[in-house]
């Protein structure tokens, strides 16, 4: 137990007032979406230079359709924003390009996760995971329907997702639901002494051991395997507010954002 976690990068040093509400990483790069103000800032992990980008538009705030979620293709460093559309914005690009248009699916859609080419979209209205894939060119066809049960999901709860190949649910009442191939696995937690209760975010990757789970509501980051077994447990006061957690692939390093604040989670 620590009372305060280290500061990892201050992200008001590079756009004032800055609040994160979103975020992904791909490879040593984190994007960070602050939804309210339509700013993303791109933050080379190795050397801490951090990028501003604006993605107001001409139509202005008020009329601009609400920016949901931000996923990221770690092969060409591209992010991907979700909002009425899903847009990209290529590593280093000032612009956004829309890169998917379908009002069916993305108008209620709630999450977007990428991997290997392909993007995942949550849609609690449907109660559906929708995958979009890509050609040999990048180019995307219709949505398709990937999940096959939903057994164990409570739609409307769900907060999370996060890919390694499997997918990853997580909820407000902290339940945790594995899926592979659109079917959901037996998957329970075993070793924590105290369950989870509330809201958690979840993070994983495809070259990961463990799953991670932040539950604010109790300051803490919890370390799974992939078979649920608890490893440790991080708990500090820094992590009250705190809205994501993430593993640097080329460190391990835990990092959590909180607001406009990084913080480096000490193992």
């Amino acid at each position: 137990e620590l009372q305060e976690l280290p500061i990892f990068f201050d992200l008001t040093q590079a756009g004032s007032n800055f609040v994160a509400n979103q975020w992904d990483i791909s490879e040593n790069t984190l994007w960070l979406l602050d939804s309210d103000a339509r700013q993303l800032i791109e933050l080379t992990l190795p050397d801490k230079q951090a990028r501003l980008v604006s993605l107001s538009t001409e139509e202005g705030e008020d009329t601009s359709p609400a920016l949901k979620d931000l996923g990221v293709f770690a092969t060409d460093q591209t992010a991907v924003i979700l909002s009425a559309d899903i847009s990209e914005l290529a590593s280093g690009g000032d612009s956004l390009a829309s890169l998917i248009e379908d009002e069916d699916v993305l108008g209620s859609a709630k999450l977007v996760s990428a991997f290997a080419g392909n993007l995942y979209v949550f849609n609690p209205e449907e109660r559906m995971i929708y995958r979009y894939s890509s050609d040999d060119e990048g180019d995307f066809g219709d949505a398709t329907r990937w999940l096959r049960g939903s057994q164990g999901i409570e739609f409307e709860q769900i907060t999370t997702m996060t890919i390694d190949g499997d997918i990853w649910l997580g909820d407000r009442a902290g339940s945790i639901v594995r899926l592979r191939s659109g079917q959901p696995q037996d998957f329970s937690v075993s070793g924590l002494e105290e369950p989870f209760s509330s809201d958690i975010v979840l993070f994983t990757q495809e070259d990961l051991d463990n799953l991670y789970v932040l539950e604010a509501d109790k300051n803490r980051v919890v370390v799974l395997d992939k078979e649920g077994q608890f490893i440790r447990e991080i708990v500090s006061t820094s992590l009250a507010a705190a809205n994501s957690v993430l593993v640097v692939p080329e460190t391990g390093a835990i990092l959590a954002v909180s607001g406009s604040l990084v913080y480096e989670v000490a193992l």
